[in-house]
């Protein structure tokens, strides 16, 4: 970026860079898996590997500046009030030990990375190359995606086509998550890059990224992709022409005229849930009517974290599938003091992409912050079909989000050191 940012309360030097690269190299695991495709890296353990060095580099960092390992910001402070509140309902869960494995396997693993994200981003730059990254990574899982629909390579229920072979992404329904929240990440840099190269390029990335969430056929992603438009449509209002917006409408109506008569009855579920063939759309919402009687009948302590498909196994028979909406999910495992500290930690994420000017001007960080805000939107959406409570899809973006607060307000342009 040729832009310059005046330092404003610059607390410290840049933290370790062997730290932020390291975040890096997890990043690049988590979403792309590299060890499914070349075998010989699973015994080594990439993904931990990565963390660990993150880690230990930045602990190192902040003991040598004898600076606090982690600064409790008030994100950090709410993050560990919601994860005491999961430990002090284990006692009460319908499988205490159940819970316990959840936490250590999946929930703390989770927490671990939000909170390096808070803390070792920050710097401008580095938080420009990490969001950079996220962005270009979608390239495969989108192509991925596109390329098996195209062949069609189908793998649920026989007529879904099968995402990108990792953990966030193999579910159709988790690829169209994954690359709904990287696409206003896309847009925004798209929009923020000076030269002509870069920006056609995070741009035809975008079109990429929704390719690849019509070809996962899911409705949850559809919904989140039209909000995510709307969202970029109203925040860009005053720069659309009035000879713009009928070109947009005209090229939005002959698009999706093209798209496959499948895609469309799929989509129309949506608005008849009885007419969906599959069945899925009318369980799932008796599922959720079920979960929220019984989440009235027990508003304090719920089933414990993890468990909600016990829960749900009690309610509606033996099926064990969880609910698919994160705030009944977080209702039924941890009361209602668990959503409220859940809903707490997502206003303050919010909180964190609000933009101010720098004498007068746009905040440099502007578009970033306005893409991280539509991601978050977008995830509120989305959560409302998806059961990923615990998962990292919100904690990145989440992570990513406070990090740029704080760097908006502390960090200089061109002062990085990475």
């Amino acid at each position: 970026m040729d832009k310059t940012l005046v330092a404003c309360n610059l607390r410290s030097a840049p933290g370790s860079p062997v730290a932020f690269w390291a975040l890096i190299a997890f990043a690049f695991v988590l979403l792309l898996a590299p060890q499914n495709y070349i075998p010989a890296l699973a015994p080594l353990r990439i993904a931990l590997l990565a963390a660990a060095v993150s880690i230990a580099a930045h602990i190192l960092n902040r003991l040598k500046a004898k600076r606090p390992i982690i600064e409790l910001e008030p994100a950090i402070v709410t993050l560990f009030y919601f994860l005491c509140w999961t430990i002090l309902t284990i006692p009460f869960s319908q499988w205490p030990g159940g819970s316990v494995a959840f936490l250590m396997e999946l929930y703390l693993k989770t927490v671990i990375v939000f909170i390096l994200l808070t803390q070792v981003l920050d710097t401008p730059d580095r938080l420009m190359r990490l969001t950079s990254a996220l962005v270009l990574m979608a390239i495969p899982m989108a192509g991925t995606t596109v390329s098996n629909f195209m062949a069609g390579a189908y793998a649920v229920d026989g007529n879904r086509v099968a995402g990108y072979l990792a953990g966030l992404t193999e579910n159709p329904n988790d690829m169209a998550l994954m690359l709904n929240l990287l696409l206003p990440l896309a847009i925004a840099l798209a929009i923020d890059a000076d030269k002509r190269l870069p920006k056609l390029i995070y741009f035809a990335v975008s079109v990429l990224i929704v390719l690849g969430v019509i070809s996962t056929f899911s409705r949850g992603g559809f919904l989140t992709l039209i909000t995510i438009g709307l969202c970029y449509g109203w925040s860009m209002k005053k720069y659309l022409s009035q000879f713009l917006l009928p070109v947009i409408v005209i090229f939005g109506i002959g698009g999706a005229s093209l798209l496959p008569d499948d895609y469309i009855n799929r989509i129309s579920t949506i608005t008849s849930i009885e007419s969906d063939e599959t069945g899925s759309a009318q369980v799932r919402l008796h599922d959720m009517k079920s979960a929220m009687k019984h989440a009235i009948t027990h508003p304090l302590i719920g089933s414990g974290v993890g468990m909600n498909e016990l829960t749900m196994n009690d309610i509606r028979g033996e099926t064990w599938t969880e609910i698919h909406n994160v705030y009944l999910q977080i209702l039924l495992e941890l009361g209602a003091p668990g959503l409220i500290l859940y809903l707490m930690l997502l206003k303050r994420a919010f909180g964190a992409t609000r933009c101010a000017t720098t004498e007068g001007q746009p905040h440099p960080l502007a578009p970033l912050k306005r893409g991280l805000r539509i991601s978050l939107i977008a995830f509120c959406v989305a959560a409302l079909f998806h059961p990923v409570a615990y998962h990292f899809y919100f904690y990145i973006i989440a992570g990513i989000a406070f990090a740029a607060g704080r760097i908006s307000t502390t960090a200089a342009f061109g002062a990085d050191n990475v």
